[in-house]
């Protein structure tokens, strides 16, 4: 049985996540959570319900299609627009999939295709077949604050750079001159991990949301990062690729490399993509039910 963390853990933890509110620094100043803070200022109400709406939010809450009118503007590109493959069929068993599933990247990471990344894409970020505006992932209002970036380092019929994903075209725009080996070595916080064949840069514009939802758009905006990274996870999985989901990068690194002002628009969620030693497509699911 351990002992209880001593009081010099408490204040360590403690001063980990304050910071010292007023102009008074340490002379008397209460401590400052700032993560409580904003939980507690983008939070909803039922008796002022309307205090979690941003500048527009009336309007966009009651003007039927306004989300869609509003038009979304394309961040900057270069370079002829790349169409992808439509995305592939998947019959695979989706509790296969859900038991199957590990974050991980071989040592040696496999080379993937154009048609892989167009399922992947297509499945997790892409729009709906039957309504184009909306897309196959949920967000809030319909406000789309995600954009995509694919960094291709070793994919079929791609030359290695980055490139922005374009939802209605399916199509991929490049993005000017980012070197996948050097993108990696400046996000990893940690030691090196094995290069991926493909990292997808999840962005977020935070206004898209905010605009309707105020404070609670931020929060809204990491909630819609995490459909679209786990429905590129179960693609993947059943793909039989290898998939990565990545926090802990650095920022400025990051939002340096894609150009983005880490303020306004900045990456939110990395996931790199291998092919080799994945689940393989099909796969059954006594073979998931075993798997470490």
């Amino acid at each position: 049985m351990t002992d209880a963390p001593t009081p010099i853990v408490h204040a360590a933890l403690r001063g980990f996540s304050h910071e010292l509110r007023g102009p008074g620094g340490a002379n008397g100043a209460e401590p400052l959570d700032l993560a409580e803070e904003f939980h507690l200022a983008c939070k909803v109400t039922a008796a002022f319900p309307g205090q979690s709406l941003g500048p527009a939010g009336r309007f966009l809450a009651t003007t039927e299609g306004a989300p869609f009118a509003l038009g979304r503007k394309a961040l900057a590109h270069v370079g002829p627009r790349i169409t992808l493959p439509a995305p592939q069929p998947v019959p695979c068993e989706l509790r296969a999939v859900g038991y199957a599933r590990r974050s991980r990247l071989p040592a040696r990471c496999g080379r993937l295709d154009r048609q892989l990344v167009g399922t992947v894409l297509g499945l997790s970020a892409g729009a709906s077949p039957d309504r184009p505006e909306l897309r196959v992932t949920p967000s809030g209002g319909a406000m789309y604050p995600l954009d995509v970036f694919a960094i291709a380092h070793a994919v079929d019929g791609l030359a290695p750079g980055a490139y922005l994903y374009d939802p209605l075209a399916h199509a991929l725009l490049p993005r000017g001159e980012v070197d996948p080996a050097t993108f990696h070595e400046l996000a990893s916080a940690a030691g090196p991990m094995p290069q991926p064949a493909l990292t997808l840069a999840v962005v977020g514009t935070f206004a898209r949301s905010r605009t309707k939802y105020g404070l609670r758009g931020y929060r809204f905006t990491l909630l819609e990062a995490g459909h679209l990274v786990q429905a590129a996870v179960t693609v993947a999985t059943a793909l039989g690729l290898c998939s990565l989901p990545w926090g802990g990068f650095i920022d400025a690194a990051v939002d340096g490399q894609l150009e983005l002002d880490g303020l306004e628009r900045g990456c939110v969620y990395l996931l790199a993509l291998s092919a080799g030693e994945g689940v393989p497509h099909g796969a059954e699911s006594d073979a998931a039910d075993g798997a470490a």
